[in-house]
């Protein structure tokens, strides 16, 4: 079984400079265990597999990044925070 994709998000924002900026969030499942992707889409993203097998707390952990405009750059500090 392959990569699934579970929940996908984009967010427009502006940054420090002014400049507006997308991030993209992507929740996916592969071989039972959940992973997420944050980043600018077309430029860098930032993954990390086997956060969890929970389905329910992968959930919530991306809705909590996605709210609080997590980026790329600062996913694994905020996961390692959290988890």
């Amino acid at each position: 079984m392959g990569l699934e994709i579970i929940e996908e998000a984009e967010k427009q924002y502006i940054d420090a400079e002014g400049r507006e900026r997308k991030a993209a969030y992507y929740l996916w499942q592969e071989q039972g265990a959940y992973g997420l992707t944050v980043g600018e889409p077309g430029g860098e993203m930032e993954t990390v597999p086997d956060v969890t097998v929970c389905e329910a707390k992968a959930k919530h952990l991306f809705q909590m990044l996605y709210r609080n405009l997590v980026t790329g750059v600062t996913l694994r500090e905020i996961l390692e925070d959290v988890l």
